[in-house]
């Protein structure tokens, strides 16, 4: 009996020493069994702002970002495609500590990182607030810290997180950072303006120009970041420029047009504003003239028919929504108040309209419907032709070959426009992040987009991209992926437009602009509070400084969608005044390349270096 007690006895608590000591030996015998054991990667989400071991790039984007070792003690992490090229002593546990391949006279590996500080929401007056600055693969890109408030924030509250603020293209050829004057930020303390330094860019040619202003810690750590991007910008803007026929062009300002639109489309030289106070109409060819159009108030969405002869606008209080059918011919000369599609409208959010066979087809989602209308050349009045039922709300809707597609509920579903049967085009056993779609709470589904089949494989199956908020998938009508690859935003988009061969992903203040053909990124333009109001011509709305501008994303390949701006408006005719068309700039203009360059070296001088 005393033998069982004192196996059953508790055995006496362990030193602090004893236990480190175990601790030791754990993990001197886990890297034993791990030291020549190849790594465990598998694809994961990374919270937080992370460098690739093997190149030193950023894993860009908010989810599934690159590969991590499972194996204990190993923190390895590495991008997908640098998985494929580790040597053989990288691909052991553990890694050795051997420096990252970095090219950064290609662009290539991050250059400099560090902590420094923004103007709050409101300005500087409203105080500063500390965010990570990195240069990397000839980008700066500003990373917040989660505040913890806002439910797409993605991160523990305190931690940096990995969905960039403000992206910046190096590789612009005016991207200039400079110290400040108690004349460029007023509200500044005293104190603070030896610290505070400004990066401008933008401002070439006819593309709006933004600044933006950081405080470092100290007089010399600000000479430092002056110092630094300025010798990696005059580097990058030697660097081949990607996707020269896609800029942004600015069309006017808050001083032509006071009103915000909600939404825009252009017809020949014409351009439609959806407004809060309704409809208008700018036209161009008279000094850029601007009339209202129809007796609509509270416009959400505008969609111009193929042909352009007709559009539709949806408007009302949200809820109650109604639609109207206008003639491009009359509406634009103000004869035409459009004709109502009815009650049946009523509530309709969503427009969308496309060639089907022979048939012109304008769709209208309303609740869980989507309702179908015929519209014909010689009738005022358009028909209707069907509905099709979703299972919940309909998101975004469109039409693709020879059906519609649907966004709903974290999915998106083709339907035929002849019998109406519906096709999930995301299989949940052969998209990935579909089965585990728990793990992605803000994942929302925005655009679907047919893509053109290779001209020399007519057996080449149909291909859709599927764009989310965080993230793209390719797949066939059957919803099987057929590519491996994912597009990743390096931030939360909230719209996208196509311009084959190029996908533009709309993030709050900047576009990102991918190559679907190589699935790589080729220029970030950075647009303050960037809304895209026309998928269809790129027009978008954007903040410089204070200031509402409505620029553009002009394609050189597609001439026709080119706005012939007037070199004088009407006002100026009016009131006699000689000046061309007024450009909104920031303190600071544009430069010749030759400029520019003694520019950055004057600011680096003054900086200490």
């Amino acid at each position: 009996d005393k033998d069982k007690d004192k196996d059953t006895a508790p055995s006496p608590p362990l030193s602090p020493r004893t236990q480190s000591r175990i601790r030791a030996n754990s993990r001197a015998a886990s890297a034993q069994v791990m030291s020549g054991c190849e790594h465990d990667l598998v694809l994961d989400t990374f919270l937080q702002p992370t460098k690739c071991r093997f190149c030193s790039s950023l894993m860009r984007g908010t989810m599934r970002q690159g590969y991590r070792c499972t194996h204990e003690g190993c923190n390895y992490y590495c991008h997908i495609t640098c998985a494929l090229l580790l040597s053989s002593s990288h691909r052991r546990c553990p890694a050795p500590d051997a420096k990252p391949r970095r090219h950064l006279e290609r662009g290539q590996g991050m250059a400099f990182e560090g902590l420094v500080c923004i103007p709050r929401a409101g300005g500087v007056r409203k105080g500063w607030e500390q965010v990570w600055l990195a240069v990397c693969d000839a980008y700066l890109s500003i990373h917040e810290r989660c505040d913890g408030k806002k439910k797409e924030r993605r991160g523990e509250p305190g931690q940096i997180m990995s969905a960039a603020r403000i992206i910046v293209d190096l590789r612009e050829s005016n991207v200039l950072a400079a110290a400040v004057t108690s004349a460029d930020v007023i509200h500044a303390s005293e104190q603070d303006i030896p610290n505070i330094f400004k990066i401008s860019y933008g401002g070439d040619d006819e593309s709006p120009q933004g600044e933006v202003l950081l405080k470092a810690d100290s007089p010399e750590d600000q000479a430092t970041w002056i110092a630094a991007i300025n010798t990696v910008s005059e580097g990058a803007s030697k660097l081949p420029r990607t996707v020269p026929e896609l800029s942004p062009v600015q069309l006017f300002d808050a001083s032509r047009f006071s009103k915000r639109a909600t939404c825009a489309e252009k017809i020949n030289n014409y351009l439609l504003l959806g407004t809060a106070q309704g409809l208008f109409v700018m036209d161009f060819r008279t000094g850029g003239r601007c009339t209202e159009v129809g007796d609509v108030k509270k416009v959400c969405e505008i969609s111009v028919l193929p042909g352009q002869q007709y559009f539709a606008v949806s408007y009302g209080k949200p809820g109650q929504q109604l639609v109207r059918l206008f003639s491009a011919h009359n509406a634009l000369r103000g004869a035409d108040d459009g004709t109502k599609l009815g009650e049946k409208t009523r509530g309709g959010h969503l427009l969308a309209s496309g060639l089907v066979g022979d048939s012109l087809l304008l769709g209208v989602a309303v609740k869980k419907k989507v309702l179908l209308f015929t519209v014909e050349l010689l009738k005022s009045t358009p028909t209707f032709y069907g509905e099709v039922t979703t299972p919940s709300p309909a998101l975004a809707i469109g039409f693709t070959h020879d059906a519609l597609w649907a966004a709903y509920d974290r999915t998106f579903t083709l339907y035929d426009t002849t019998s109406f049967r519906p096709y999930t085009l995301l299989s949940t056993t052969e998209v990935p992040f579909i089965r585990r779609l728990d793990l992605y709470p803000h994942l929302q589904p925005v655009r679907c987009f047919p893509l053109p089949r290779a001209q020399d494989d007519e057996t080449a199956l149909e291909e859709y991209m599927l764009c989310f908020t965080d993230v793209a998938v390719f797949v066939n009508r059957m919803g099987l992926q057929c590519r491996e690859s994912e597009l990743k935003w390096a931030a939360p988009a909230t719209d996208f437009a196509l311009r084959y061969p190029y996908l533009l992903a709309f993030c709050e203040h900047f576009v990102e602009i991918f190559n679907l053909d190589s699935g790589a990124v080729e220029r970030f333009v950075a647009l303050e509070g960037v809304t895209l109001l026309s998928r269809r011509v790129g027009i978008v709305s954007l903040l410089s400084g204070d200031l509402l501008l409505y620029a553009y994303l002009r394609d050189e390949r597609d001439p026709a969608q080119h706005f012939i701006l007037p070199t004088r408006w009407e006002e100026e005719e009016r009131a006699g005044e000689p000046n061309l068309l007024r450009r909104f700039t920031m303190s600071i203009g544009r430069r010749s390349s030759a400029a520019h360059s003694a520019a950055a070296a004057a600011a680096t001088a003054a900086a200490g270096g």
